[in-house]
């Protein structure tokens, strides 16, 4: 369930990727910053998950989803094909609508979390950075940036998607040491929109008949 995205050109001369380096870096900050001043932001996104079959006839497999993300100080909602995300701010909670259950992730898992700010933030240590390239993506100069973290199992690399104008989030792309390639592309952007605390917590009338299994 983590949403990380693109491929890019890397900068080859030792003294070129220290520049870049901080240059990204001083992106990365600010967008940050800049999503940490929201007040809320609700997204629409894609996601993409190519994965290696093994199979030489059809060496890929590509699943497509779509979902939504509320976002409301610390908490927020995330709502996928068939579950959704809550984080009251002080626990996480999967729901199963289509199940009317409700599984609270342990501590370990209850940190989670899968908000632009904490996305980007969750990146400041343990990773070089690199700028990789810009191009205009549906009317949008978005600027990537190459994340490569310094000791990583499961990580090979990561690029980020800047949308310039805005400072914001545009895309994230994880390709995986196991050959697995996730996407996340933001289709709409609003922030600053009411939204009422009862659509974080698992005691809204809308999960009243919902069915709770604590860890």
């Amino acid at each position: 369930m983590k949403y990380i995205l693109l491929s890019v050109l890397f900068i080859s001369a030792t003294c070129g990727f220290s520049q870049s380096n901080k240059e990204a870096e001083k992106l990365l900050n600010k967008v940050r910053k800049n999503t940490e001043s929201f007040a809320t932001q609700k997204i629409t996104f894609t996601n993409i998950l190519d994965a290696p079959t093994g199979n030489t006839a059809s060496p890929r497999n590509q699943r497509k989803s779509s979902g939504k993300a509320l976002v409301k100080g610390k908490m927020f909602r995330i709502e996928l094909d068939d579950m959704i995300l809550l984080n009251d701010g002080k626990k996480s909670f999967i729901v199963y609508p289509s199940e009317e259950e409700i599984n609270s992730l342990s501590d370990s898992e209850g940190t989670l979390n899968l908000t632009p700010s904490s996305i980007l933030a969750n990146y400041q240590k343990g990773f070089s950075y690199a700028m990789a390239g810009k191009e205009t993506v549906k009317g949008k100069t978005i600027q990537y940036v190459r994340l490569k973290p310094k000791a990583s199992a499961e990580v090979k690399e990561i690029i980020v998607g800047i949308d310039v104008v805005n400072s914001r989030l545009f895309s994230f792309k994880q390709f995986g040491q196991d050959g697995v390639i996730t996407t996340f592309e933001v289709v709409t952007y609003e922030v600053n929109k009411a939204m009422k605390d009862e659509l974080f917590s698992i005691q809204s009338p809308e999960f009243r008949a919902y069915e709770l299994f604590e860890e």
